[in-house]
């Protein structure tokens, strides 16, 4: 006699990307558990993030990073505007001062022309003044596409959907265990020991857990390296100072130490990020020392900012399959060959733009099973 199934899938983590497939999965009729550890969703790397949608320039061409990437701001942005999600299209500026950046700038057109992007333009030094006053830039690129979300909300109403939809959205319930038996999982939680929930699919979405909760279920299988990566941001004095982002430019898939400014929802400025790889995934500390590490590489773009209108902000922290400056390796997504398990490693930037890419490709390894 065939087991009956409690779900078709159960998903392990409450953040965008989880939520993104629990809400795909739904949609398509499959029947959906999600289990989120704490007593509510996005707390963890979604709910500390500043929240950049990203168009896709900046990920190197025929990368799964750049498909998702692109795909994922389509999709996020019509999710948005369909269900009311507070956002912002405030667009993107890439600058350049040095030759290393003037040259990189060349390299983000191409391979934003690569990727599918249309929304590219080249902004001289004149153009750039216009668009913000005082920066200091030789030229840039202006990404139209690139904006800002609010994740918690995002992620909120992924859920309410799905939800609506008939998914199951079990909060503070830590998974546990799983074991394989007679082709379908049973699942393990911390809320009920002794009740295994019966599915046939798994996607591991737990985030910074996720590389510890894949090597216990397969303790045999090679599994990468992942580095915590802390990020702290501090935030401007000011409010409404500026209305784009602005970054400066560096080569696609070769990462560099800079500072972003990046406007709010609620018309607070802020720059970062800071970055410092830590083991205390708890330690969400920003040192007054961020300050002066962000004024000293602001000022130089930014003259008329001081620094006794910085403040410390907040933090978050990301699982990378690299180490600071090391060359960007790929989004890993990867279904077990042998049982309907699929893991979702290394998913920083840009996984909360992307989560609703993300899902289909999920969605995508499951129909193959």
């Amino acid at each position: 006699m065939a087991t009956k199934l409690d779900a078709d899938v159960v998903v392990i983590g409450g953040g965008a990307v989880g939520a993104a497939c629990t809400y795909l999965f739904s949609k398509v009729g499959l029947s959906v558990i999600l289990l989120e550890k704490e007593k509510s969703c996005a707390t963890g790397i979604t709910g500390r993030n500043p929240g950049v949608v990203h168009s896709g320039s900046y990920y190197l061409p025929g990368t799964l990073r750049a498909r998702v990437a692109v795909r994922g701001n389509e999709l996020l942005w019509n999710f948005c505007k369909k269900y009311n999600v507070a956002h912002l299209t405030c667009g993107k500026l890439i600058i350049a001062n040095t030759e290393r950046q003037l040259s990189a700038l060349e390299t983000i057109m191409q391979s934003g022309k690569e990727n599918g992007l249309q929304d590219l333009v080249f902004c001289d030094k004149k153009r750039l003044r216009e668009m913000v006053p005082d920066i200091v830039a030789k030229a840039g690129i202006f990404s139209k596409t690139t904006g800002i979300v609010d994740g918690v909300a995002f992620t909120d109403r992924l859920l309410d959907v799905a939800r609506s939809n008939g998914a199951i959205i079990s909060l503070d319930t830590p998974f546990t265990d799983a074991k394989q038996i007679n082709g379908h999982w049973q699942i393990s939680t911390a809320f009920d020991p002794d009740y295994k929930l019966k599915v046939r699919f798994v996607v591991n979405a737990a985030g910074l857990s996720a590389i510890d909760l894949r090597k216990k279920i397969f303790p045999d299988k090679p599994s990468p390296t992942i580095y915590w990566e802390k990020g702290s941001f501090v935030r401007y004095t000011k409010r409404n100072a500026f209305k784009h982002l602005v970054i400066t430019a560096s080569s696609p898939g070769f990462p560099e130490n800079r500072v972003d400014c990046i406007p709010g929802l609620d018309g607070i400025t802020r720059f970062g990020p800071i970055i410092n790889l830590t083991t205390d995934s708890d330690d969400f500390t920003v040192s007054e020392s961020t300050v002066y590490q962000v004024f000293s590489m602001l000022k130089n773009i930014f003259p008329k900012i001081s620094e006794q209108h910085l403040q410390p902000c907040f933090s978050g922290i990301a699982p990378k399959l690299e180490k600071n400056r090391e060359a960007s390796k790929d989004l890993i997504i990867e279904r077990d060959q042998n049982s309907g398990w699929i893991d979702l490693l290394g998913l920083c930037s840009p996984a909360l733009s992307a989560s609703l890419a993300i899902a289909e490709e999920v969605r995508a390894l499951l129909v193959e099973m």
